[in-house]
């Protein structure tokens, strides 16, 4: 009795409720394991509208994307490189909000899983970290560019610099 009791209660505490949980059908089914093919992780650089590094300077105006925490909210973001896309765009606000945590994704590259912060919830990671840079792949939704397109994707990594490791895979991919 006592044993059954302490495997229940491992088992309550060792899973997250469901209502804060992401799953995705393409990934479940994934036989390599759960994230994305190395496929679609080509198609997301070559789908994308928008590629670039920026970073993230502050808090910035309303966006009419509506999808998740505080819906009104934006990061602002100064363009560091462009990768792909409209040279003259110096800015960009990207629906979210603001932390004061890093969130380096911690799988190896090129990375198959979106980093830490969507792996939860709404399956996006929607919270950046005012003065660090990240790799945006953006695609435009309702006159918007976001990096909410394909859910647990890496389509908005934390990264280290020109130098990372992940702004050298995608650059690569668009060769």
């Amino acid at each position: 009795m006592l044993i059954s009791s302490i495997v229940v209660a491992l088992s309550l505490v060792a899973h997250d409720p469901p209502m804060l949980r992401c799953s995705v059908g393409e990934l479940r089914n994934n036989p390599e394991g759960y994230f994305w093919p190395l496929s679609n992780i080509r198609s997301f650089v070559g789908d994308a509208d928008l590629i670039v590094r920026a970073k993230a300077i502050g808090m910035g105006p309303a966006q009419p994307l509506q999808m998740f925490g505080r819906p009104d909210a934006s990061v602002r973001f100064d363009v560091l490189e462009m990768l792909r896309g409209d040279r003259s765009i110096t800015q960009l606000f990207v629906p979210g909000d603001s932390t004061a945590l890093d969130d380096f994704n911690g799988t190896a590259v090129p990375y198959r899983m979106v980093r830490h912060g969507g792996q939860r919830g709404s399956c996006f990671a929607t919270a950046y970290k005012i003065g660090a840079e990240y790799l945006l792949l953006l695609r435009a939704t309702d006159g918007v560019f976001n990096p909410y397109w394909a859910p647990l994707a890496p389509l908005n990594e934390q990264v280290t610099g020109r130098d990372d490791p992940w702004v050298s895979w995608v650059r690569h991919q668009l060769r």
